[in-house]
């Protein structure tokens, strides 16, 4: 299933996500929109959560604080790739750029995906997520 660490509920594959997803009634589901959330396959980091602030600043912040907590049990390279595309989502949400997607095949025809965003939801409420596949800087098959 997964564990909780923290508020935060991590999760050790997609499918264990999902069918955790799909037992939740519609009333926990919603109130588990706000409950950090973090998928680390070997080749794969998905984190997400939904903050109640005024200020983006203040959901990416918390963000950081959330997915960057050393009893996560992430790999120091995933913590160094997570801390640096937090760093590149603040500066681009200086500059007015609150998301970016990019996908792109390698020479065996794998694709390598990145997908962030920090989105406000309504009024005092901003989601933000970050979605890492098949990308070097996570992948612990790849030795640096």
């Amino acid at each position: 299933m997964y564990t909780k660490i923290g508020d935060t509920c991590v999760f050790p594959s997609l499918d264990e996500y999902q069918n955790w997803v799909d037992g939740l009634t519609d009333e926990e589901h919603s109130e588990y929109t706000f409950v950090p959330t973090l998928i680390a396959q070997n080749s794969e980091v998905r984190a997400d959560c939904q903050y109640d602030c005024k200020k983006w600043q203040t959901a990416l912040n918390r963000f950081k604080k959330d997915f960057l907590n050393n009893k996560l049990g992430l790999s120091d390279k995933k913590r160094e790739a997570i801390s640096g595309w937090i760093e590149t989502m603040q500066e681009s949400c200086e500059s007015g750029i609150f998301e970016d997607h990019f996908t792109e095949k390698d020479d065996k025809g794998q694709l390598s995906t990145y997908s962030w965003g920090v989105d406000e939801v309504h009024d005092g409420s901003f989601y933000v997520y970050l979605l890492l596949r098949n990308r070097d800087d996570i992948n612990e098959n790849i030795k640096e």
